[in-house]
């Protein structure tokens, strides 16, 4: 019978067994991971790394790929958080073979290698199903939103980003203006001087001047006597007027304002035009042309006694480049929303336009038949009433004014894909580009993307992508696409019959006539009619929900989903995604990305999705016992 506590003995001397094998059970998880990564196809991992040549040996991509698995199944996606593991965990230790990563290599390979690393998807997909996962009878599409790695203080309107990147457009512009003036259009600023092109009379050229610098050096003063005002000057710390204007080579920048420019005697309108609009973020130096120079000839002078700093200009650089980059990405969404959006409004347009035109002609049509009629009993002498002409008929006049109100709705549904009462400023943002600011379900905004899944009856995540819109209607029928090409893929790679999607399940947020008819499995999408309650007896109805009449294509999918069978599917839509979506901000730990831009973003979603499916796959082959 124990009297005390278990001793405590932490200078007790022991070894860990010299075998890594040892190390730790063979039913661990690490093992399952080495076992993994070396049946996948890692060829195009190898292609890029580096064997051999000038430095240290690189890192085995085997070796990284195991370590950053394992870290993603245990929720660890730092990489220094990764580095520190190596060093002090038993399994990240064998993952790594002892020789720890720095978290820059481990950082640089997920960067490197993104696009092979959402690549081993498929892969890591058919090893599932050839293991007997994957039921594909009902398969779930959901979107989830993920904070991206931005702040949404920097976010900006499109209208001052397109301002924006006009102004560095303009900048640019001015800047290569102004060295074609200097150097000529063709010259790049190495060009040798005409005079010492020639190569037979350079070396003379270069005798001539190092006997000049002979000379000076003899009589630095270039004169017989010392000027006493100047020594005056010198000593007294003030610098005479024309070396005041002197300025080392580091120190070139264009005009602050073209007032500036327009003081200097000599300049042309289009001159000071040019240096001025090339002003950059050294605002502290100016270039102008000075009087009785050449025009290409550019005097340099300060204008601020410090000069701004390289890595002042490095960084305006980048800010520069981060508004073209966030203009251009808005830019682009924009464009394929509007071609996408415009084809049918256009074709609706021109149906209205067309349905006017023969309203006013059957209108016409009608009150000349009336005239004809009215015409012939006055001749046959009936009573007589007061002519009005038909273009000025009410009945005419109101259908002209459908027209022109048809015509102008086709002149906007021509120029933008929204309506000209929805017309909005979209927003960019200058950190991450290509992130969107989008409403979360639980209250409030985020900064991020929309992560989009296709996951199966056995929680076997199908397909994912990455969407830019805070909602998810325009994201059902690409997801519909790729779940059926991941299916087509698995058949090819498994050399299986092709599995077949029984049903595919959408919640409201998919919603759309489109997405209802397009082509691919059957499907059951909740509609907004199909949320509705019923109020119980002696309580008003909801006033809050929508009461206009839905069109027959989903006044039938909501007919659909009230049939009991379609319900019991249907119900099975939250159960089936809504954990996987936990288990990648939960169990890997995937809330807020960690990398910038669209490309990197999908890579980073992909890598998550199928180490997810790998963590099910060894639950699928190591069975918990029942309790």
């Amino acid at each position: 019978m124990a009297k005390g506590y278990r001793p405590i003995e932490r200078d007790q001397v022991f070894l860990l067994p010299p075998n890594l094998r040892d190390w730790l059970p063979p039913e661990h998880r690490v093992w399952f991971v080495l076992d993994i990564v070396d049946q996948l196809d890692l060829s195009a991992l190898h292609a890029v790394s580096k064997r051999g040549g000038v430095g240290r040996a690189g890192y085995h991509p085997d070796v990284l790929l195991a370590v950053l698995i394992y870290a993603y199944m245990h929720g660890q996606l730092s990489s220094r958080g990764i580095e520190r593991a190596c060093t002090s965990d038993v399994a990240y230790m064998v993952a790594c073979g002892r020789d720890v990563p720095d978290h820059t290599v481990i950082a640089r390979f997920r960067q490197v290698h993104q696009v092979a690393l959402k690549d081993l998807f498929g892969q890591v997909l058919a090893i599932c199903v050839k293991a007997g996962m994957g039921r594909f009878g009902v398969v779930a599409i959901d979107g989830t939103k993920i904070a991206g790695n931005a702040s949404m203080r920097a976010n900006r309107k499109f209208s001052r980003l397109k301002e924006k990147a006009a102004e560095v457009l303009e900048r640019s512009a001015a800047v290569d203006a102004a060295e074609d003036i200097r150097h000529g259009e063709k010259g790049t600023g190495l060009d040798l001087l005409p005079l010492w092109s020639d190569a037979q009379a350079r070396p003379e050229l270069i005798s001539d001047t190092l006997a000049e610098i002979s000379d000076t050096d003899e009589d630095p003063t270039g004169s017989d006597a010392t000027d006493t005002d100047d020594d005056t000057d010198h000593h007294s710390g003030q610098r005479p007027p024309d070396e005041a204007h002197s300025t080392s080579s580091t120190e070139i920048a264009v005009p602050a304002s073209p007032t500036e420019a327009a003081g200097v005697a000599g300049t042309s309108s289009t001159e000071v035009a040019l240096l001025a609009s090339a002003q950059v973020a050294a605002s502290s130096t100016e270039v102008a042309l000075v009087a009785g120079t050449s025009s290409t000839e550019i005097a340099v002078r300060p204008s601020a006694p410090v000069a701004v700093s390289a890595r002042a200009a490095r960084f305006a650089a980048d800010k520069d480049a981060r508004v073209l980059a966030a203009f251009h990405s808005v830019a682009a969404q924009e464009a394929a929303r509007d071609a996408a959006v415009r084809a049918p409004r256009v074709v609706k347009a021109l149906a209205r336009v067309a349905r006017a035109h023969d309203r006013l002609a059957r209108i016409r049509a009608k009150l000349e038949a009336y005239h004809q009629r009215t015409a012939q009993r006055i001749a046959a002498g009936g009573q007589r009433r007061r002519h009005v002409p038909v273009e000025e008929q009410s009945q005419v006049l109101l259908a002209k004014k459908k027209l022109a109100d048809a015509e102008q709705h086709l002149v906007w549904a021509q120029a933008s894909g929204r309506p000209p009462g929805k017309q909005i400023d979209p927003m960019g943002n200058l950190t991450d580009p290509d992130s969107r600011k989008m409403r979360c379900s639980g209250g409030g905004y985020q900064q991020g993307y929309n992560a989009q899944l296709a996951v199966t009856n056995d929680h076997l995540i199908l397909a994912t992508s990455i969407s830019q819109s805070p909602g998810d209607q325009t994201s059902g029928i690409p997801m519909i696409n790729e779940a059926v090409a991941a299916v087509e893929k698995l058949a090819a790679a498994t050399g299986l019959p092709a599995p077949e999607i029984g049903m595919l399940v959408l919640d409201a947020g998919y919603c759309s006539i489109e997405t209802i008819n397009a082509a691919g499995p059957d499907r059951l999408i909740a509609t907004w009619q199909s949320k509705a309650t019923t109020p119980e007896p002696g309580q008003p109805p909801d006033t809050t929900r929508r009461t206009q009449e839905p069109s027959p294509v989903i006044k039938k999918m909501t007919e659909r989903l009230a049939e009991p069978a379609n319900k019991a599917l249907y119900k099975r839509r939250g159960a089936t995604v809504e954990p996987v979506n936990a288990h990648l901000k939960d169990g890997r730990g995937l809330r807020q990305f960690s990398r910038r831009g669209l490309a990197a973003v999908e890579s980073e979603l992909s890598m998550a999705a199928w180490v997810t499916n790998l963590t099910r796959l060894h639950h699928h082959l190591n069975p918990e016992p029942a309790t």
